[in-house]
C-alpha cells in the first residue's frame, strides 16, 4: 500500500485523543471528514514555517498554521463540506471559531500547563522529547515558563484562577447554546466548523477532566452528545479520537 504523502507534524496522543494539541486534532479530523490520507507525527515546532505545531509538509509543500492549513486544503481538494453554507452560516462558524481559538483555548492552557495539580502529567508527556539529563530542568523552567509568558502577554495569565475558570465557562455555555439540539454546529450536515469545534471540546474534556471548565462541558448533554457524534463518524476506526 502506498504511503501518504501528507504528514501532519503536530502534538502527541494522550489522554484519549489523537492529539494533545487541538489545533492539531482539528487538522487531522478535517482530513478524515475529507477523507485525505496523512500521516501523523509528533512535529518539532523549530521546523514549521510558523515556528508552532501543527504544520504539514504535503509532498514538499510545508504550510503551517491550522486555518491557512484548512485553507490550503481547500484549494487543493475542493470545499465540498461548506460549499452550500450561507454568509450567515459561516459568520456564525468564525465567531464559534474565534471564541475557542482565541478565548476558550487560553483558558485550557493554563489549567493543563500552568496550574500545579496538572502540570506533572503534562511534564511527563514532554519528558520523552527531552534531552537526557537536563530535560526535566527545561521542561520546568524554559518550556513552562514560556507558557506563563505567553498567557500574561495574551491577558488570561494576568487574572485569578476563579477569574479565568469563569471566562472558560461562558465560552463553553455559549457554544452550547449556539449548537443546541442540531446534530453538528450549522445544522444537519458537517462542516469545517465542526472541525474546529470537536479539536477543542474534546482537549478541553480530555485533560484535565477535573478541572471546572471540562466539568461544564459535561453539563451539556448536547455537548456530549455531539462529541460522540463526530467521534462515530470520523474516528470509530481508532482507538483514540
Amino acid at each position: 500500500m502506498t504511503s501518504p504523502t501528507l504528514t501532519v507534524h503536530t502534538g502527541w496522543k494522550a489522554f484519549g485523543l489523537a492529539d494533545f494539541s487541538p489545533f492539531g486534532l482539528k487538522v487531522q479530523t478535517y482530513l478524515r471528514m475529507i477523507d485525505v490520507p496523512f500521516e501523523a507525527k509528533i512535529g518539532d515546532p523549530r521546523k514549521g514555517p510558523t515556528k508552532k505545531i501543527p504544520f504539514i509538509d504535503d509532498a514538499g509543500t510545508r504550510v503551517g498554521d491550522s486555518g491557512l492549513i484548512l485553507d490550503y486544503l481547500k484549494k487543493k481538494h475542493g470545499d465540498a463540506l461548506d460549499a452550500k453554507l450561507t454568509a450567515e452560516q459561516h459568520a456564525i462558524g468564525h465567531l464559534v471559531r474565534r471564541t475557542l481559538e482565541e478565548s476558550l483555548y487560553w483558558a485550557v492552557v493554563y489549567t493543563r500547563w500552568l496550574e500545579d495539580a496538572a502540570w506533572p502529567e503534562v511534564r511527563e508527556l514532554l519528558l520523552p522529547l527531552m534531552p537526557p539529563v537536563i530535560g526535566g530542568f527545561i521542561a520546568d523552567g524554559p518550556v513552562r515558563g514560556g507558557v506563563r509568558k505567553s498567557a500574561f502577554a495574551q491577558g488570561i495569565g494576568r487574572h485569578p484562577p476563579e477569574t479565568i475558570y469563569a471566562i472558560g465557562c461562558a465560552d463553553v455555555d455559549a457554544v452550547a447554546a449556539i449548537l443546541g439540539e442540531k446534530p453538528f454546529l450549522l445544522g444537519e450536515e458537517p462542516s469545517s466548523y465542526d472541525a474546529i469545534m470537536f479539536g477543542f471540546l474534546a482537549n478541553t474534556l480530555a485533560f484535565p477532566p477535573g478541572s471546572p471548565i471540562a466539568l461544564r462541558a459535561k453539563g451539556h448533554a448536547n455537548l456530549l452528545a455531539y462529541l460522540e457524534r463526530m467521534k462515530t463518524r470520523y474516528w470509530k476506526a481508532t482507538a483514540t479520537a
